[in-house]
């Protein structure tokens, strides 16, 4: 069971990078992956596409950050309404996605959100494996749902893409050898026959093999006259390096009680932990690149983010006091 927020250590190293291709071993979320998703605005400038490409979005600005966790279906509400389900990513308690994983296919079933099942009979598929750069594909999805005591019948296409792939380079990190993956909603929701509500939506999943959820997604959404685009950004450590230097990092233990120890080979600068509300709760210099202890026993029980500032960059990660 993969857990982002455990990490032993991080080693980085020279390496030449192929054209990435997804797996469901590779990118295939399981019950226990945690995340802390930075939300963006987005202009809707989707950047370029084909191979050997470079995304710039050092200059997004986060609005908020929240919560994503994978769990087990049985944990959510009506596990009954999603039987295909292998986990359910859960953004804040307060909206459900069921997604279910095989060795072929990656599938939405369906979610929960407000109180209101919404089951597909036709999974929405996202991912086939393997999948790398030009592969495509369209695919039906849909379900009937009752909303406010109305039964509305769901149905469209998705089209899914992968367009291009390179380096992502975001606020908190560069990463090589990026998947992005367009996927294209166009669906509607009818009462009696006729279409009450119609949807489209561009999204761009920028993937990274070993991280089991777009380390970027960029949304733009559109419902009748209304136009909203977004973006999450991933703010966990493994994202958080620089993949052409050669540099050891631990932290542990994960959990801790009072205190954790940084060690690293590189020439660090400081440690600074954040809550996850974003408050800076404390500061040490390092001053022993083997072992520097960070002390935070007069704080609450939670999730910390612990961010690196040093020569070859910034890391963060996540750690959990007990």
């Amino acid at each position: 069971m993969k857990k982002v927020y455990i990490l032993a250590s991080i080693l980085i190293s020279t390496a030449a990078f192929a054209q990435p291709v997804l797996e469901q071993n590779n990118v295939g979320a399981v019950a226990g992956d945690s995340y802390i998703y930075s939300r963006i605005v987005w202009d809707g400038n989707s950047g370029p596409i084909g191979a050997d490409q470079t995304w710039d979005y050092s200059t997004i600005v986060t609005t908020t950050t929240t919560a994503l966790d994978f769990v087990s279906p049985s944990t959510c509400p009506s596990p009954s309404s999603f039987p295909t389900a292998t986990v359910v990513s859960n953004y804040a308690n307060q909206q459900y996605v069921y997604h279910e994983f095989t060795n072929s296919v990656y599938d939405n079933v369906g979610m929960y959100a407000g109180g209101v099942d919404i089951p597909y009979t036709d999974s929405e598929r996202i991912l086939t494996f393997p999948f790398t750069m030009g592969d495509s594909y369209v695919d039906p999805f849909g379900g009937a749902f009752v909303s406010g005591g109305v039964t509305f019948v769901r149905s469209g296409n998705v089209t899914v893409t992968a367009d291009g792939y390179g380096t992502l380079i975001l606020p908190n990190a560069t990463i090589t050898n990026v998947l992005r993956v367009k996927v294209s909603e166009d669906y509607g929701d009818a009462i009696g026959g006729v279409e009450a509500y119609h949807y489209n939506t561009d999204i761009y999943m920028f993937y990274k093999p070993g991280v089991n959820t777009p380390v970027l997604s960029l949304t733009h959404y559109a419902q009748g006259g209304n136009v909203t685009n977004y973006g999450n950004y991933i703010d966990d450590v493994s994202l958080i390096v620089e993949e052409n230097k050669t540099e050891k990092l631990s932290v542990y233990p994960n959990p801790f009680s009072t205190s954790f120890i940084v060690k690293t080979n590189a020439n660090d600068e400081k440690i600074e932990v954040f809550d996850v509300f974003g408050n800076l709760v404390s500061t040490v210099e390092i001053k022993d690149e083997n072992n520097t202890e960070v002390y935070l026993q007069d704080k609450e029980a939670g999730i910390y983010i612990v961010r690196i500032s040093s020569s070859t960059g910034i890391r963060e990660m996540k750690l959990i006091k007990e």
